[in-house]
């Protein structure tokens, strides 16, 4: 998979809650990305190799196609793995060790969307400058 080198970069949003995605993807926007989102796991692995994120916002409690499932597919799908900053309600504790590999950063829900962001422009302006 290869990514988009220029300045805009590219944010997936893997959340079954429409009007929580919608309003992340509009918040990543007014930072001066682009964002996508995907309501499961599966539309969002169909997703990227169409939109090539540079980042990806992942709910690890998804129905249908959960987080985890998303993960390890992804893993098996790409080459070049992109940063995937991870949400949930639950403790980090409690999610499975192997579920956690390429995780830089996890938020339990509810979180404070000033910090999420901050994560978010700090991983891509640290990935435009290298």
């Amino acid at each position: 998979m290869q990514h988009a080198s220029n300045t805009l970069k590219r944010v997936l949003i893997v959340e079954d809650n429409l009007l929580f995605a919608n309003s992340l993807g509009h918040v990543i926007e007014l930072a001066g990305h682009e964002a996508r989102t995907a309501s499961n796991g599966r539309a969002a692995l169909k997703l990227l190799f169409e939109f090539l994120p540079d980042l990806i916002c992942l709910n690890i409690d998804l129905p249908l196609y959960t987080g985890a499932e998303f993960l390890n597919s992804y893993r098996m799908t790409t080459i070049s793995p992109v940063p995937i900053i991870a949400f949930s309600e639950k403790s980090l504790s409690t999610v499975d060790k192997s579920t956690r590999a390429g995780i830089v950063a996890y938020f339990r829900e509810p979180f404070d969307i000033g910090i999420f962001m901050r994560v978010i422009n700090r991983l891509l302006d640290y990935q435009r400058n290298h």
